[in-house]
């Protein structure tokens, strides 16, 4: 499965990019994480691993997350493995007018014989995950919009 989303941001990509990748101040920014911790000594860019809490389907998920490329103001990517699934998740950042577009990359890849089987059934949840990061993504964009530069 594989999804995309984007949106912009009234604001410098510096500024998004600050926003978006800072795991540390995540669960302050996006309603839907209830809980974020950070797992490794690097706080920040490759190598920086956390584990988050969410409410999904009316109950807490766990991922455990970890940064896999960082390129200063340009994208980053996100890997995870969870339920039988690799995912994928790269954000690039590119300078529209005076704003910033934010174009996500969402990708479940089924890694044993009972994700493979279920794999169809990711289609269904496809909304569900899209409406997710639609709305991480909105959160974000008012924390840009609304902090000064």
């Amino acid at each position: 499965m594989e999804m995309h989303v984007s949106k912009v941001i009234n604001a410098p990509v510096e500024q998004v990019f600050d926003v978006f990748s800072d795991i540390e101040q995540i669960e302050h920014r996006v309603p839907g994480i209830i809980k974020s911790e950070i797992l490794s000594e690097v706080t920040s860019g490759i190598g920086t691993r956390w584990r988050e809490t969410r409410e999904m389907f009316g109950r807490e998920a766990v991922e455990e997350m970890e940064i896999s490329a960082f390129a200063p103001n340009q994208s980053y990517e996100v890997i995870a493995e969870s339920g039988g699934a690799a995912y994928h998740t790269i954000y690039t950042f590119t300078s529209e007018g005076d704003g910033t577009n934010v174009a996500l990359v969402f990708s479940a890849t089924p890694k044993n014989l009972f994700s493979k089987l279920m794999s169809p059934l990711g289609y269904l949840f496809k909304g569900v995950v899209r409406k997710a990061f639609e709305a991480d993504m909105e959160s974000l964009k008012k924390v840009c919009e609304t902090q000064p530069e």
